[in-house]
């Protein structure tokens, strides 16, 4: 009689999911310039040749692009790679980062866009973290809005969760896992319990407490 409670070999069969984190930059970014460009332009179109207005509008395309550039560049080509004892992040099969199960590891659940170590803060912009606050307090209410409405028009609120995915950390690496779908999730979910009895919906939730900066991937 056939074993139907075979256990999956990921090495041989690894689970793949396309990763889709920098979209949400994108979706504040890019709209939000544009927003903000014109309502200066409405009223406040006398002062638009000050020495303020001429640096703002230098400098902030080129702040925009730092952010937008990962999902116009690589919107299509990365995503990540679950096997037996690791889990790659991957671009047009180049490994950016890998992370090895059979050595110590932490899963969070997160709603942050947060997926690369190259991200994370300068050690002084921690330390002044409670002057930044406002800004950072903006950030993750755009990064959720952006969020809720990406999810609106793919999938419908049906689908919607606010822990939308999990972070796994070691040592100073990072890789994110968005779910695309509920089946996502439940495969996910599924995983971690037959290997590692690890539920991920109990898992402690992961926040960087002065957001992120752009990421600076170099291969």
């Amino acid at each position: 009689m056939e074993n139907l409670n075979i256990k999956r070999n990921y090495d041989k069969e690894p689970i793949k999911i396309k990763d889709i984190n920098t979209i949400f930059m994108f979706l504040i970014l890019f709209p939000g310039s544009i927003i903000f460009t014109i309502l200066i332009f409405i009223f406040n179109y006398e002062n638009m040749t000050s020495k303020l207005y001429i640096n703002l509008f230098i400098l902030m395309p080129v702040v925009v692009w730092l952010y937008v550039k990962p999902y116009l560049k690589y919107k299509d080509s990365r995503y990540i790679k679950i096997y037996n004892n690791k889990i790659d992040f991957i671009q047009d099969n180049e490994l950016l980062e890998t992370i090895k199960l059979d050595e110590k590891f932490t899963v969070y659940k997160s709603f942050e866009d947060f997926y690369h170590k190259s991200q994370k803060q300068n050690i002084y912009i921690e330390i002044i973290w409670l002057i930044i606050l406002p800004i950072t307090i903006c950030n993750y209410i755009l990064l959720l809005l952006s969020k809720f409405f990406y999810c609106l028009y793919k999938s419908g609120l049906k689908n919607y969760h606010l822990y939308d995915c999990i972070i796994i950390s070691q040592d100073d690496k990072i890789i994110n896992i968005y779910f695309n779908s509920i089946d996502e999730y439940k495969t996910i979910k599924d995983y971690f319990l037959s290997n590692f009895d690890l539920d991920i919906s109990k898992s402690k939730i992961f926040l960087n407490k002065a957001y992120h900066i752009f990421e600076k991937i170099n291969f």
